[in-house]
């Protein structure tokens, strides 16, 4: 009788581990599908291109030099880091619902973003200084440093936008990592140009824009 009670009692705890197993996975199912379903919404709320007009192609045409990969020691691999360092710092503070916490025109819900390392000017140019021989790299962070300007003097969301386009094409295109899925080109850097420059005319204008009510 002892023997059975104990054999019922394991069986129990596996049947009870066993369902806490199952609901565990469906809850990081789930939680793996939302954060999806942000990121696609927010990439797709922010893409420049006209999506009634299918015929406009965007895609890829020309890439930076791919020789620095492969120089781990160099300053333009430490640049390479510094860029996709910056655009996780991206992701981070304006994938899904965080974007709608920066109110324009008021510093309201900027506060942390501001002490981030994304709107700080020193990485920008030190990557300037580690590729300078990349006139279009240094092109593209003249454009983030500009950017950057405009989000912190004018409190400007449209500027975060531009910024992180501008980082997400240098990382995942530019210089893709090994086993890292490219997704969502925007055409809107110097480096990666687009057969359609749309977005990077929408980028350049905004920034003269910008710049005359300074």
């Amino acid at each position: 009788m002892k023997r059975k009670h104990i054999g019922l009692m394991v069986g129990t705890f596996f049947i009870v581990a066993f369902i806490a197993i199952i609901v565990a996975t469906a809850l990081i199912v789930q939680k793996v599908i939302k954060d999806e379903q942000d990121k696609e919404s927010y990439y797709a709320a922010q893409y420049g291109l006209n999506k009634e007009d299918t015929s406009q192609a965007n895609t890829p045409v020309k890439f930076p030099s791919q020789s620095y990969t492969a120089e781990p020691d160099s300053p333009q691999f430490k640049a390479i880091q510094q860029i996709r360092e910056l655009h996780a710092e991206a992701d981070f503070f304006l994938l899904g619902s965080k974007f709608s916490n920066y109110k324009q025109g008021s510093d309201e819900g900027w506060s942390d973003i501001l002490k981030s390392e994304l709107l700080d000017p020193a990485p920008y140019n030190q990557i300037i200084e580690a590729m300078t021989e990349e006139e279009d790299i240094v092109k593209d962070m003249n454009n983030l440093l500009a950017l950057l300007d405009i989000a912190v003097t004018q409190y400007e969301p449209d500027a975060l936008r531009f910024i992180h386009r501008i980082l997400h094409d240098l990382d995942l295109y530019g210089y893709p990592e090994q086993g890292k899925a490219a997704y969502d080109y925007w055409g809107a850097t110097n480096a990666v140009a687009s057969s359609n420059p749309m977005q990077l005319e929408e980028i350049n204008a905004y920034i003269a824009e910008k710049q005359k009510t300074e």
